[in-house]
């Protein structure tokens, strides 16, 4: 009897060795995530007075919830998001530097660094969240599970980035098709590629070139990998 029990146990541990660990994804994407937030936080505290200040570019008025909180104290509006933003910095680059603390407690650390990124795009004006801050709020949502280590809460984490990759992927489509621009729902989009991205590649030259059936048919595919193909990412 002991020793079918010595065996079941061995092959228990034996599973669980099995177990993916994901340590160096778990490490890239800790160490990512801590970056981008240091890098938004110092960005924050560095423009708040200009964005936000009495001479700033959107000066803030006593309406709003960041100068409702700022007068009992005594301190200017622009001070609490400067403060917040210098103690997101803080713990985000003890993250990056993987300080002891903040290694051992890895969901902790991520969780206190979503919770002072989500309150400073909800204080500051209605300038934020923009697109790149909703970004940072999903994927550091999802980071707070991830960097969790192997288990079920990490499961839950892995399922939630494939949600938000399989949003981003979707979502941007339909906005492409739903929109006032006519080029995606004539298919002849990619060819006035330059025209319509941020930042055009030279191959755009390229599309820009290209006979009109041949546009055509990128745009089709294009479209079909957004709509069609994202959704394999919910198949298990």
């Amino acid at each position: 009897m002991t020793g079918a029990m010595k065996g079941s146990e061995a092959a228990e541990n034996t599973d669980l060795d099995r177990r993916p660990a994901y340590d160096i994804s778990r490490f890239l994407f800790s160490r990512t995530l801590a970056f981008t937030y240091c890098a938004a936080f110092l960005s924050l505290g560095a423009q708040a007075d200009g964005l936000f200040g009495c001479q700033g570019v959107f000066p803030l008025s006593p309406d709003q919830t960041l100068w409702k909180l700022a007068a009992p104290l005594g301190v200017p509006p622009v001070s609490i998001l400067q403060i917040l933003a210098l103690a997101g910095a803080a713990i985000a680059g003890a993250g990056l530097v993987a300080v002891g603390p903040c290694e051992k407690h890895a969901t902790a650390t991520f969780a206190v660094l979503w919770f002072l990124f989500v309150a400073c795009t909800h204080l500051a004006p209605s300038l934020y969240p923009a697109l790149e801050d909703r970004v940072l709020l999903d994927v550091g949502l999802v980071g707070v599970f991830i960097v969790s280590g192997p288990g079920t809460v990490h499961e839950i984490g892995r399922s939630l980035s494939v949600w938000c990759l399989f949003r981003a992927i979707f979502v941007a489509g339909a906005q492409k098709v739903a929109g006032p621009c006519e080029a995606w729902r004539s298919h002849q989009a990619l060819h006035d590629a330059y025209q319509l991205e941020p930042f055009p590649l030279p191959g755009c030259w390229i599309l820009w070139l290209a006979p009109g059936f041949l546009v055509q048919a990128l745009t089709c595919f294009q479209l079909y990998v957004e709509f069609a193909i994202s959704l394999l990412l919910l198949v298990p």
